[in-house]
């Protein structure tokens, strides 16, 4: 699964679930092993193994500067070469997790938890917790549920978590 610079975060989760998805049902049809390696691939790392199935691929394209800075923030993504299944649970597991309100606040350079891996960053209020969603949004998540998303979207603004 290849990986590039301007991917977010629900891209990525999706697409490693429909790569294993495909493995599965293919394994159905021909055979194959359900569990065979199927690998994530970052923008600008790709091995030799994956560049030559792209006749036309060409090494120096990219090497703009604004491509090389959505190289550096990949960086952070970890291995440039990782199985999925892995790189999926890594994902998965930032579903369940729980930060403070400090830590998911937008403002100046501060960074998203988790090395914003698996975090939906349109939804940060999903990841606090319960007392501390009704501290920040002074009201309870099943009063949330029922506030047109217009109106969401403005009470983040307000306290940084947009």
């Amino acid at each position: 699964v290849w990986v590039g610079p301007e991917s977010n975060e629900e891209e990525k989760l999706k697409s490693f679930e429909l790569a294993l998805e495909y493995v599965r049902q293919a394994s159905q049809i021909d055979g194959r092993d359900p569990d065979c390696s199927v690998i994530r691939i970052l923008a600008g790392a790709e091995p030799p193994i994956f560049t030559r199935w792209f006749h036309g691929w060409d090494d120096t394209r990219g090497e703009s500067d604004a491509y090389r800075l959505a190289l550096e923030a990949l960086k952070n993504e970890g291995p440039a070469v990782l199985d999925v299944k892995s790189a999926l649970d890594e994902y998965k597991r930032a579903e369940t997790m729980k930060f403070s309100y400090k830590e998911l606040m937008r403002t100046g350079d501060n960074p998203l938890p988790n090395n914003g891996k698996g975090i939906d960053r349109a939804n940060l209020e999903k990841y606090l917790d319960d007392k501390e969603f009704e501290v920040v949004f002074k009201m309870k998540r099943e009063a949330w549920e029922n506030i047109p998303k217009w109106k969401k979207n403005t009470m983040k603004q307000q306290v940084y978590l947009f």
